[in-house]
């Protein structure tokens, strides 16, 4: 990998970092950011009650986002979906400095990132597609993996502000490999968390603890992710969001369409898209995604 180019409006030592959207994912990484010594950050995010908070926090807060891009030579944005992603680009793209390299950690089709890395080189303006996997407790802690897609250059270029809000930045190709990796993350992460639902019906129904039980069961061979971090939500039913549903969702159907262009069918990731669906259309969208057992135990 090359080494890092010279970024855009600022000394070496202290990298002039806007942040875009404060939502669970951008928060925390927001909050991590800000406390970092070679990083002088601003934030932004479209309501003002997100950037209040934000600023209760400490957390740097511009009351625009052209505001908060201004001299910036990191932007990382963190949004919910392939049009906020596309809107936002349109509207902050003339304030941005030529040199500057574009993060964006939103998961979103692998066809938005690359047409808005091509919007971006037109103003000589570098672009990563980051997606995050990890979630709100790794977004806190520092802690999340990063899918890139980007050229060699740029994702060199943003590394030493990335580390500050990661465990491991993977670099899995060009723009648009983030996301494509993101998509195989999600259908995998699906089968997980129908498999814990099914598991806590189960034990739940058989009369046992599924509590203690799924406490247990972290340690062996069905330990994963969604065992040790939402197992119990579900046997609590506390479904305050950690990650909303309708946003997991949204990736499946991502996926989805990634599959249909690899000639691949996905039998489960289809099938938990279902679910999911049913139980948006059913008003639980902004629940966390370990709601997903109310489809199986409702």
């Amino acid at each position: 990998m090359s080494g890092d180019r010279p970024l855009a409006g600022c000394p070496a030592e202290r990298r002039r970092v806007a942040l875009l959207g404060l939502g669970s994912i951008g928060a925390g990484m927001a909050d991590r950011l800000a406390r970092a010594e070679d990083v002088a950050l601003v934030a932004w995010n479209r309501s003002p009650e997100r950037r209040a908070a934000a600023a209760a926090a400490g957390v740097p807060v511009a009351e625009s986002a052209v505001a908060a891009v201004a001299d910036a030579s990191v932007v990382i944005m963190s949004l919910s979906d392939d049009a906020a992603v596309s809107s936002l680009v349109e509207i902050v793209l003339p304030a941005l400095a030529e040199g500057a390299v574009v993060v964006d950690t939103s998961t979103v089709s692998p066809g938005t990132s690359k047409d808005v890395a091509a919007r971006l080189a037109v103003r000589g303006v570098g672009f990563v597609d980051a997606p995050v996997t990890g979630g709100e407790e790794a977004a806190r802690r520092g802690t999340l993996t990063l899918l890139c897609g980007a050229r060699d250059a740029d994702l060199a270029a943003v590394r030493p502000v990335l580390v500050h809000v990661s465990g491991r930045i993977v670099h899995v190709g060009e723009v648009g490999s983030g996301q494509l990796a993101k998509a195989v993350n999600q259908v995998i992460l699906a089968g997980a968390f129908l498999g814990v639902a099914e598991g806590v019906a189960l034990a739940r129904r058989a009369g046992l603890d599924a509590g203690a039980l799924m406490a247990e069961l972290r340690e062996g061979a069905a330990a994963s992710w969604v065992l040790s971090e939402r197992a119990a939500m579900m046997v609590e039913g506390d479904f305050a969001p950690r990650g909303r549903l309708a946003l997991h969702l949204k990736d499946l159907r991502i996926a989805e369409e990634v599959a249909r262009g690899a000639g691949v069918e996905l039998r489960l990731g289809s099938l938990v898209a279902e679910l999911e669906q049913r139980l948006v259309d059913s008003g639980f969208g902004d629940h966390d995604v370990a709601a997903i057992v109310l489809a199986v135990d409702g």
